[in-house]
């Protein structure tokens, strides 16, 4: 008797199988098989191939997905090629593919998953390997695109922090009274805004430019500051996230770090730099960060 255990139990044991696997074991006709998969399948208890084998699906358990890599051979030749470049790299970027590429990672669905990476009004689609973590591919894009996680910007930070500590820890302590209460004074001190020459050259360009700063973050004086500043705009001033950098060049990473933290903020990008774009962070400008505003002062 042909049942949905005993089918079950066939794929089980042998998946990924197509229906003629399971008329051997079990008998009956392709009709009262199909129908007992169609149920399976409508139970979510197995799932169906894209590829086929003889103009037959095969079906396997969720468990099982990675035995579909011994479809290989019933792919066509430019299926194969695409297969083989998606499984060496994790991911591929379409609009860097040849068309041929393209075509075959639409078709080949069980081992080119989509996935499409919103920039504000531009929408950029990857092509990831099926067995590949989110974690995974999360890194992987955030390596094409030259993005910083957190972390990673958290790290540089801390051992920036570390470095100057030690440098601290090597200077001798003098034990002159006054001077002890001066550094203590000096240690507990926040950075004045005078005691900053970028942060006065901004000041002045904000004033030319009626922006008012809601609030600051000096990063590195005199070379890096994050603020929220408002800027003035047909229906009024807007919130905008602002990074500033005195630096001669701003290339693409420094961009799509600001992108990144203006996401995170949900806030358009001012970007202010005393120094010139090089010709990548200029074209990733015009075709990926359109939402950027840069600025020279």
């Amino acid at each position: 008797m042909i049942n949905k255990s005993n089918v079950l139990e066939i794929i089980k044991k042998k998946g990924p199988v197509i229906p003629r696997d399971i008329m051997k074991e079990l008998g009956g006709d392709t009709f009262l098989i199909g129908a007992v998969l169609s149920q399976l399948k409508s139970s979510n208890l197995i799932k169906v191939s894209n590829t086929k084998i003889g103009g037959s699906p095969v079906y396997y358990l969720p468990e099982q997905k990675p035995k579909l890599q011994d479809l290989y051979d019933h792919l066509h030749h430019a299926e194969k090629k695409a297969y083989d470049l998606l499984k060496e790299k994790g991911i591929l970027k379409d609009s860097k593919l040849e068309p041929s590429i393209r075509v075959a990672l639409r078709n080949i669905k069980d081992f080119a998953k989509p996935v499409e990476v919103n920039l504000k009004d531009r929408k950029i689609l990857f092509w990831r390997w099926f067995l590949l973590s989110n974690q995974e591919v999360e890194t992987k894009i955030r390596n094409n695109l030259s993005i910083k996680t957190p972390e990673q910007k958290q790290e540089k930070q801390t051992s920036l922090n570390k470095k100057k500590q030690a440098e601290k820890k090597q200077k001798p302590e003098k034990q002159d009274k006054n001077n002890t209460e001066s550094k203590q004074t000096k240690k507990g001190k926040k950075i004045e805004d005078d005691d900053d020459e970028f942060f006065c050259d901004i000041q002045k360009y904000f004033n030319k430019h009626d922006i008012d700063i809601v609030n600051k973050d000096i990063i590195r004086k005199n070379r890096e500051i994050d603020m929220i500043v408002k800027v003035p705009s047909a229906v009024g001033k807007l919130n905008y996230y602002c990074k500033a950098r005195n630096i001669k060049k701003t290339n693409h990473g420094h961009l799509s770090t600001a992108y990144v933290e203006g996401q995170n903020r949900k806030l358009p990008i001012l970007y202010l730099t005393t120094g010139i774009l090089t010709s990548r962070a200029e074209d990733m400008l015009e075709q990926e960060f359109k939402n950027i505003t840069v600025k020279k002062i």
